[in-house]
């Protein structure tokens, strides 16, 4: 495994390749940047995942600290950054629970036939006073695709996948299953599952608009999902979480 621990940042401008079994671990306090650079599977394993990412986090703090949060791992994904092949990246630490509030934030990046690109478990961000806010994690102009080269066959679950969490945003983004091989739709898997969460689907505008004023066509990039059993689906049993799909 590649442990990143509290207190240190790692920035990763090129290739890292993962062999059979090894994850990319970032433990409470520390933070991993993927700018431009690639995640992916060692060479040679052609037929496999590697098991992905863990950032770990701690149900019992907020999400608070900068440029590291105090309590959580976080994981920065910019310029085009990818990953690729990883069978699940999760805001947990594995066998852990309560260990669930761990940030990602992407933009402009790709998650390239992982059979979970982000799981989100149970965990609700607060201000230092205790008050409930919206979770740091964001997604924006992001591609998430599945394709021919994916490599659990038809065993795609989904894109991404949140239970209980609230205010995670997605923008510009595009969620698909280009498989050519699959003939069941129960097969094709989701862009984004969720139980009793709070979230947002919409376009993203290049521009800066006032307050109410809509972005101006040239500038907003809709956000898709296509070729998937469901784009979205969303259920309710607990709360009063609502969630809002637009552009």
């Amino acid at each position: 495994d590649l442990v990143i621990t509290a207190g240190v940042v790692l920035t990763i401008t090129g290739k890292v390749r993962f062999a059979d079994g090894a994850r990319l671990i970032i433990q409470r306090g520390a933070k991993v940047v993927v700018d431009g650079g690639i995640l992916t599977k060692a060479q040679g394993c052609h037929d496999s995942f590697w098991p992905g990412i863990e950032v770990w986090g701690d149900n019992t703090h907020g999400q608070e600290g900068l440029p590291i949060p105090t309590y959580q791992g976080m994981l920065v994904l910019k310029n085009n950054a990818t990953i690729e092949h990883a069978r699940n990246i999760t805001m947990q630490q594995s066998g852990v629970y309560w260990s669930f509030g761990g940030i990602i934030q992407a933009s402009h990046a790709n998650f390239i036939n992982c059979r979970r690109s982000a799981e989100f478990l149970t965990y609700q961000n607060t201000t230092p006073g205790g008050q409930p806010i919206a979770n740091r994690s964001y997604f924006s102009y992001c591609d998430f695709i599945v394709d021919d080269n994916y490599r659990g066959i038809d065993d795609f679950y989904a894109h991404v996948s949140m239970w209980k969490v609230d205010g995670i945003n997605f923008k510009g983004c595009h969620f698909k299953n280009l498989q050519t091989g699959i003939t069941e739709s129960d097969k094709l898997g989701q862009g984004i599952v969720s139980i009793d969460a709070q979230y947002t689907v919409s376009g993203a505008c290049s521009s800066v608009q006032p307050y109410g004023v809509p972005c101006p066509p040239a500038n907003l990039t809709h956000s898709t999902f296509d070729g998937l059993d469901h784009g979205i689906q969303a259920s309710v049993s607990s709360t009063d979480r609502t969630f809002s799909v637009t552009d």
